[in-house]
C-alpha cells in the first residue's frame, strides 16, 4: 500500500522535472493598463438627457410615415432639455438636486419608452441600428430606475456609454483618474518589444493571467523566460508555485520569514528588478502619447481592439527601423569595403 501511494509522488517529480529540462531565456515584463474611450466622462444625468434626447428621434422616425394623418405623440423635449442645462450650471449640486434631476428625467425617459413600444405594436418599423440603440436605452432605463430606487450607484454590466454599450468603467486607483473607460489589456514587453496578451472591455485581475502570458511568451520565442519582473498583484501562492514548478524566477521578496544572511541580497536583487521593470511604464506611456492608445476613436468592440494592437504593433516597427538604421550606419562607417565616399 506504501509504495502504491508513493508512485504518483514520483510522477509528479518526473514531470517536474520535464518542465525544468525545457529551454529558459529572456526576461519577460508584465503590467497591466487600460487604453480609454474617446468619450465624455459618464454622469447619470447626462446619460439620462442624452437617452431622452435620442429616443425622442426615434419618435422621430417612427412618426414620418404617419405625418399629416396622426398627431406625433407629446414629449418634453424642450423643457427636460431646459430642466438639464438649468441643472448643468450648478458648480455644486448637492445630493438631493441630483437625485431630483435624476427623478425628473427617468420620467421623461419612461413617457417616451411607452410611447415608441405603442407605436411598435400599432405597426412602425425601425432599422437596425435604431433598434439596437432602443434596446440599449431599454436596458440603460432599467439600470438607472433600479439604482435611484435602490440608493445604489453601482450596477453589474453598467452602461456608460450609449454609443459604445460594451465600454464599462475600470477602477485603477491613479491619482490623475481612479476610473477610466475603455480596454484593459495585460502588456508584456521582451527586448524592449511590446505585446498585448490579453484585452478585454470588462474587468479583470491580471493576476490570474500569468499562465497564459507564459504560453504567449513560449509560442512567441519557442522558450519559457528565465525571468519575470511583475508587480506585487502578480506574486500571488500560485504563481510563485508555477514559476517555481517550471523552473521560472519571479521577482520580489520571498514570502515568510526573513533570512538575516541572504536579505541583504534579496533586497538588492529586488530593488535591481524594480528600476528594470519600469521600461515597461515608459513604454505604456509612449503607446499613449506618440500612438494614440490614450483616446481609442473606434466605436466597434472589434475595432476598438484593433486600434489597441496597431497602436503596439506600430511603436514595435518604430523601434525595429531605428534599429536596423543604427546598424546601417555602424555598418557604412565602420566597414572599410561599404564606407561612404566624402567629397
Amino acid at each position: 500500500m506504501c509504495r502504491r501511494a508513493a508512485q504518483p509522488e514520483k510522477e509528479t517529480a518526473e514531470e517536474t522535472d520535464d518542465d525544468d529540462d525545457e529551454p529558459h531565456g529572456g526576461t519577460l515584463i508584465l503590467d497591466a493598463t487600460c487604453a480609454p474611450a474617446d468619450i465624455a466622462y459618464p454622469t447619470d444625468s447626462s446619460l439620462l438627457a442624452d437617452a431622452i434626447e435620442k429616443s425622442d428621434g426615434i419618435i422621430d422616425e417612427l412618426h414620418k410615415p404617419n405625418i399629416g394623418e396622426k398627431p406625433r405623440p407629446r414629449t418634453y423635449r424642450e423643457k427636460s432639455r431646459k430642466v438639464f442645462k438649468a441643472f448643468a450650471k450648478q458648480r455644486n449640486p448637492s445630493k438631493k438636486q441630483i437625485r431630483a434631476v435624476i427623478r425628473s428625467q427617468l420620467g421623461y425617459l419612461r413617457r417616451n419608452l411607452r410611447f415608441i413600444g405603442e407605436m411598435l405594436e400599432a405597426g412602425g418599423t425601425l432599422s437596425d441600428r435604431d433598434a439596437k440603440l432602443l434596446e440599449t436605452i431599454r436596458i440603460f432605463y432599467d439600470q438607472q430606475s433600479r439604482m435611484h430606487s435602490q440608493r445604489m450607484h453601482s450596477v453589474e454590466n453598467r452602461i456608460v456609454s450609449l454609443s459604445q454599450p460594451h465600454i464599462r468603467p475600470i477602477p485603477r486607483g491613479k491619482a490623475n483618474a481612479k476610473t477610466e473607460f475603455g480596454a484593459k489589456l495585460l502588456v508584456s514587453v521582451v527586448n524592449g518589444y511590446t505585446f498585448a496578451d490579453h484585452i478585454s472591455y470588462d474587468n479583470f485581475n491580471e493576476g490570474i493571467l500569468l499562465a497564459e502570458a507564459i504560453d504567449n511568451y513560449k509560442k512567441r520565442f519557442g522558450m519559457l523566460p528565465a525571468s519575470i519582473l511583475a508587480d506585487t498583484i502578480f506574486r500571488n501562492q500560485n504563481n510563485r508555485a508555477l514559476c517555481k514548478k517550471m523552473g521560472i524566477r519571479l521577482s520580489g521578496l520571498p514570502l515568510g520569514r526573513r533570512n538575516a544572511g541572504k536579505y541583504r541580497q534579496q533586497l538588492k536583487e529586488f530593488l535591481a528588478d524594480c528600476g528594470a521593470r519600469n521600461e515597461i511604464e515608459g513604454k505604456l506611456g509612449t503607446a499613449k502619447t506618440r500612438y494614440g492608445m490614450n483616446r481609442v476613436r473606434a466605436r466597434r468592440p472589434d475595432s476598438g481592439k484593433s486600434v489597441i494592437v496597431l497602436s503596439l504593433m506600430a511603436m514595435n516597427l518604430s523601434k525595429l527601423a531605428k534599429a536596423f538604421l543604427r546598424r546601417f550606419w555602424i555598418m557604412c562607417y565602420f566597414d572599410q569595403n561599404v564606407a561612404p565616399e566624402v567629397t
